[in-house]
């Protein structure tokens, strides 16, 4: 071959070279830009006050089951609140000691099995464990009804009983369902489903108040109970509808689907004639119609158990991307499960809570909402003592009036924040801060200004930021934790949350009764609170969220 033959085929080599980067190059700058839109396009379907979450409902049955379960839950617990209160104050003596031993009975499960919970939540199937606690509270309402029949003071004892066990089961209710959640839904509408669980979650504290009120004042407990456990045997059932009919990873029948253009999928399989409905989050390519329908991925077993190994599922659009665990060779596990026994398990739960600065912080930056309730607390005082209409005798319209204007609040909150905010984390760690921002100015106004329509509106604020923190939260959450450790992390985040709310009402309680400080000056030091914890958890979040830092 001559030298001329020899560069004309250099010549060719090259100018192909160049033409197959330049059509490489091409090719990414398109996958990036259709990446980009499908974000956009996500983003936009995720905006709006009623669509999105009408739209959620609509196409994933999954979470539609595991919405009305909870809500149906709920409604109940309220009917349950107002008779047992009632029922232990006609029969104790001592009416304010008996009120105070509820409220402890209630407030005191969450905290002492936090450790099994977590541990039960992460090692059985979470719809299982949601079905058993619903059914032995039936029973639990059951026998209730019965002491409410007796009607005896001689049988407190054993109502109290009750009363623990209800809230014991009820501590395994509530992680399994916030586990569940990223399960059943994409990473892109995680935090729909979170505002509209928060949203419905605070209308009901009003709302299954007032009705359950209104059944014991015109029919009785009795009546109560029975309602109660109605809702806890629909609630069951619903959640047995969702394991008969969506599958889950594990669960004969499962395929990853991709997600639809609405963040969700349902398809049928047309060989078990098994309806699936789940959001898909694998990281591979999916094509889909003009239509949006989900399109079933082809994922070869070696892609599965790389998929296993990844830290946790990734959001589509998001900015963040942590490091994967570290996964011991022989073994195959993380170090969170490398002890199997149960107390190795319990023990790997905190291990991994403590060493993720960005997961710690979070959890404590969700507990500080909970000071809030020294807030809601000092509202029936501000009510009754400084802002009572002349015409209102027991300050009790003025209380409905701030009360609704907190249930305004804690929807408008997350809403707006859901509209504006784009869907990544770091967009959503922002707006997380500012919630907090929002959270303690809103507290600060309400010691320092004295009128009636300013505390109105600050009590709007404040609360707007904190159920935005909750909501936001629980969001980032479910997409930074990864599903084998998931139980655990929300146990502990839920004891932490009653452990704040607990405490900082008998400090109010006592700041009242013993010091006799004023609502206002209360109302600073929880001000104070508010900062303390602003100002030391907040940089975890910017400073560990951004870096190649593995979770483990």
């Amino acid at each position: 071959m001559s030298s001329y033959d020899s560069l004309a085929e250099a010549e060719l080599l090259a100018s192909g070279g160049a033409a197959g980067a330049a059509a490489a190059a091409a090719a990414a700058a398109e996958d990036k830009a259709a990446v980009a839109a499908a974000a956009a396009e996500a983003h936009k379907a995720q905006r709006g006050f009623i669509m999105p979450y009408y739209r959620l409902l609509r196409d994933n049955r999954g979470f539609r089951r595991l919405y009305a379960a909870s809500f149906v839950s709920t409604f109940g617990d309220w009917f349950n609140y107002i008779a047992s209160l009632t029922l232990i104050t006609s029969l104790a003596t001592s009416r304010g000691t008996a009120i105070s031993i509820y409220l402890v009975l209630r407030r005191f499960p969450p905290l002492v099995f936090v450790p099994l919970v977590g541990y039960l939540a992460d090692s059985f199937d979470r719809r299982l464990l949601m079905i058993v606690s619903d059914l032995i509270r039936i029973v639990v309402v059951a026998v209730l009804l019965v002491l409410a029949m007796i009607h005896k003071a001689s049988l407190l004892w054993l109502i109290y009983i009750c009363v623990f066990l209800h809230f014991s089961f009820a501590a395994l209710f509530d992680p399994a369902r916030a586990a569940l959640v990223p399960q059943l839904v994409s990473a892109d509408s995680l935090l729909t489903a979170n505002v509209l669980d928060g949203s419905t979650r605070y209308a009901l504290l009003f709302v299954g108040s007032s009705v359950g009120g209104i059944v014991t004042s015109f029919f009785g407990i009795q009546v109560d109970y029975v309602l109660d456990g109605v809702t806890f045997l629909l609630s069951s059932y619903l959640i047995w509808r969702l394991w008969v009919e969506v599958p889950l990873e594990g669960d004969p029948g499962y395929v990853a689907l991709a997600d639809s253009g609405d963040n969700t999928a349902e398809a049928s399989l047309s060989s078990s004639d098994v309806e699936i409905n789940l959001g898909g989050r694998s990281k591979d390519s999916a094509a889909s119609n003009d239509g949006g329908d989900a399109v079933i991925l082809g994922i070869s077993s070696d892609e599965v158990e790389e998929q296993e190994h990844a830290a946790f599922e990734y959001s589509p659009s998001s900015e963040v991307e942590l490091m994967p665990f570290d996964t011991d060779v022989e073994s195959g596990k993380r170090p969170f499960d490398s002890d199997t026994s149960v107390l190795g398990k319990i023990k790997g739960g905190f291990a991994f809570w403590l060493r993720n600065p960005y997961i710690l912080a979070l959890t404590c930056i969700r507990s500080l909402v909970a000071i809030g309730g020294g807030s809601n607390l000092l509202n029936i005082l501000f009510a009754e003592e400084v802002y009572r209409f002349s015409f209102d005798h027991d300050g009790s319209l003025t209380l409905g009036i701030m009360y609704a204007v907190v249930g305004m609040g804690a929807f408008v909150g997350p809403n707006l924040v859901k509209r504006f905010t784009p869907p990544h984390d770091q967009a959503r760690e922002v707006a997380f801060i500012g919630a907090m921002v929002l959270m303690n100015i809103g507290s600060y106004v309400t010691a320092s200004v004295p009128s009636f329509y300013v505390f109105l509106l600050s009590n709007l604020v404040r609360v707007a930021g904190g159920s935005t923190i909750m909501t936001m939260g629980s969001a980032l959450l479910q997409t930074k934790v990864p599903n084998e450790v998931r139980g655990r992390v929300f146990a502990i985040d839920i004891s932490l949350f009653t452990l704040s709310y607990t405490t900082v009402v008998v400090l109010v309680g006592q700041a009242i009764d013993h010091l006799h400080w004023s609502p206002f000056k209360v109302q600073l030091y929880i001000s104070f609170a508010y900062t303390g914890m602003f100002l030391l958890c907040a940089p975890y979040l910017k400073f560990f969220s951004h870096r190649d830092r593995p979770i483990r």
